[in-house]
């Protein structure tokens, strides 16, 4: 189970195994270098940077709640005042999970698209 004491690695391990995700699907499906999970199974404190928890996110298939607590748990928070982040939270609220349509808006709109 969760708990506020886990560091963010742990956090997002639990999670996946509580959902039932397998990392390398995870990954595969977003397209994210496999390096990243593979920094967080070997170091507890690695921190991914907030466009990789995006990623991570999408290929989790978060619903808005669970993108923003995510987030939260690596110190990070959705930005009213970033556009990037505003089109990627309304992809979340609308449980749209495709990031090959995530990265088409986002630079439709002039921002960079998420890496994966």
């Amino acid at each position: 189970m969760k708990n506020d004491e886990e560091t963010f690695a742990e956090y997002l391990l639990c999670y996946m195994k509580e959902r039932g995700a397998n990392p390398v699907e995870v990954y595969k499906r977003v397209n994210l270098d496999r390096r990243v999970f593979s920094k967080l199974r070997t170091n507890r404190y690695y921190k991914p940077h907030k466009r990789t928890l995006f990623v991570i996110a999408f290929g989790l298939e978060l619903n808005v709640d669970e993108a923003e607590n995510l987030l939260k748990r690596a110190g990070y928070s959705f930005s009213i005042h970033k556009l990037d982040d505003i089109i990627i939270k309304f992809f979340f609220e609308q449980n749209i999970h495709d990031l090959f349509t995530v990265n088409e808006t986002l630079d439709r709109y002039g921002c960079r698209p998420l890496s994966g």
